[in-house]
């Protein structure tokens, strides 16, 4: 039968159209879904969009664990992929995630025994595990302890992927650093040495701790051991969870070579005092202030037992003692036995005679768990201020016979440290038998540590005649503006003889007392009916024991 020629043309047409079409099907199809077309795509069968190339042989990463390029992925291939583990290798890094990992390793596990670049081994059990549920279970045993705070706390970490075996993954460790103290990491004898590591030690996390093995791991076992020291009381949870470290990863199945679902179990852990003495002393650092030079001040330290146990102190300062111009001037505290909630006291004294700043320590010894050496640190500071000091703050004159006369030195010094403006000294008060002999220290300046004196000229005129003066010095001091010094004069005792030759006394019916402190330069003076049954501390003198007492009496003998 003759074809019409129509007929010819439009079976021309269409054949022309299905090749075309088929063409056109072949450069577009994607059989990976990485969006290269097959045609140009170096790994067809498995999705690489990067086409990651690392050893320039055709075919992409993704698709080629060949790496000794014969043709076969083999157990060469595989201790290539060893040698380079946790490490940034461009033809190891099959993922092309930045470092070779866990998944790397299940990709070439998946060509193993293979041609590279052919469809990879299915498992049969694409798209998760039969059922749902999670593949393993990675957990601390045991999972509630209880320690002393001091004390070692020891926890196992297990896993167990009997559900799903596993080529390997990695794990973080995350605690509380306050009230735990990493101490080590050991790892047990589990799996191969190549996929595992020990933790990257951060603030509060151990970082990628690994286990791998190329046939897979189930379980359950221990993978390695964590030792933390108690620092202090407290309930605490020591939590495995997956590594956030790049290029550890995930822990990967053996038999789909996905990321598995894992469940992640902590540790309670609850932290109680250890039985026994305790210390705290109060406070730690002790700031005596800013002072004038040759003045005091003082601070208390309190130590308490705070334990359950009686607590014995040594010998406060045994080791490290305090030095001028630092001391202990109360020590309530060296010998003694503290029962549980006791107390005791010490104080410090702070008595500077330079300008400076200041800085000691001294140690508290006792027999407490927590502290058996606490350390005191103790500060101070004379001010930047002009300190006036007169010496002697007061002066007697004695036992100078009517007629003569004694010259007496009082010396003004600048104790601070800054400049000390004297005024005019007010001598309005030396009345005869007192008067100035010089004065260059009125209206002068003496810079710190500066000394200038004055002279006063004692002349008495009559016997028996107690005189008092009083010499009023003005400065910036800012504490003391006005200093006052006392001034007391005793002539030498006269003697009157009647006509019959016999010595009379004094002739006076009241008797003129003085007492003197030498050591602090006070004297108190008055005239008295009686002495007997009479007493300095009765006119007001102060006095402590060992300081100089001198006592005058002039009138009749008794």
């Amino acid at each position: 039968m003759q074809i019409p020629w129509f007929s010819k043309w439009r079976s021309a047409i269409a054949f022309s159209f299905l090749v075309t079409l088929s063409a056109a099907g072949a450069q577009a199809r994607d059989m990976d879904s990485d969006g290269i077309p097959d045609a140009s795509d170096n790994c067809p069968f498995a999705g690489n969009a990067m086409q990651v190339d690392g050893d320039y042989d055709g075919l992409g990463n993704r698709c080629d664990p060949d790496f000794n390029n014969d043709g076969v992925v083999d157990e060469a291939d595989l201790d290539y992929l060893k040698s380079v583990f946790f490490e940034s290798d461009i033809v190891g890094d099959l993922n092309a995630s930045g470092l070779v990992d866990f998944a790397d390793l299940a990709i070439l596990k998946r060509y193993y025994g293979a041609a590279p670049g052919t469809p990879p081994a299915l498992s049969g059990r694409e798209g998760g595990r039969a059922g749902g549920g999670t593949d393993g279970i990675v957990s601390l045993l045991p999972g509630q302890t209880d320690v002393f705070d001091g004390d070692e706390l020891t926890l196992d970490l297990h896993i167990d992927f009997t559900a799903d075996p596993t080529v390997g993954g990695g794990v973080d460790l995350l605690y509380d650093d306050t009230l735990l103290q990493f101490e080590s990491w050991q790892a047990a004898d589990v799996g191969d040495p190549a996929f595992s590591r020990p933790p990257d030690v951060e603030a509060g996390a151990l970082r990628g701790i690994a286990v791998g093995d190329f046939d897979g791991l189930t379980g359950p076992v221990v993978i390695g051991t964590v030792t933390f020291t108690a620092l202090d009381i407290g309930d605490t949870t020591v939590e495995p969870s997956e590594t956030a470290l790049v290029g550890v990863g995930p822990f990967v199945s053996a038999t789909d070579f996905a990321a598995q679902e894992v469940d992640y179990l902590s540790a309670d852990v609850g932290i109680t005092l250890t039985p026994g003495p305790r210390i705290v002393v109060e406070p730690l650092e002790i700031d005596l202030g800013s002072i004038a030079p040759f003045e005091v001040s003082t601070g208390t330290v309190t130590i308490t037992n705070v334990g359950d146990l009686d607590l014995t102190i040594g010998a406060v300062g045994a080791v490290d003692d305090l030095a001028p111009p630092f001391s202990l001037s109360i020590d309530g505290c060296s010998g003694q036995l503290l029962l549980p909630a006791g107390q005791c006291t010490l104080e410090v004294e702070f008595a500077p005679e330079g300008v400076s700043n200041y800085l000691d320590t001294f140690d508290i010894p006792s027999n407490a768990l927590d502290f058996p050496n606490v350390s005191v640190t103790v500060t101070g500071s004379t001010s930047m201020t002009p300190v006036i000091e007169v010496l002697p703050p007061a002066r007697l004159f004695d036992n100078i016979p009517v007629g003569g006369s004694t010259l007496e030195d009082f010396a003004i010094l600048n104790a601070g440290g800054a400049p000390l403006e004297v005024g005019t000294i007010d001598a309005s008060g030396l009345d005869t038998p007192f008067r100035f002999e010089s004065d260059p220290c009125s209206n002068t300046v003496l810079q710190p540590g500066g000394v200038c004196l004055i002279v006063v000229r004692y002349s008495p005129m009559e016997p028996d005649v107690m005189a008092t003066a009083n010499l009023v010095i003005p400065s910036n001091d800012p504490i003391r503006p006005t200093v006052n010094v006392e001034m007391t004069g005793f002539p030498a005792p006269g003697v009157d003889t009647d006509v019959f030759g016999n010595n009379s006394g004094l002739g006076s019916i009241f008797h003129t007392v003085a007492c003197i402190n030498r050591t602090s330069g006070q004297a108190v003076t008055d005239s008295l009916p009686v002495i007997k049954g009479w007493n300095c501390r009765e006119l007001g003198l102060e006095a402590n024991e060992g300081d100089a007492i001198e006592i005058y009496i002039l009138g009749v003998a008794e």
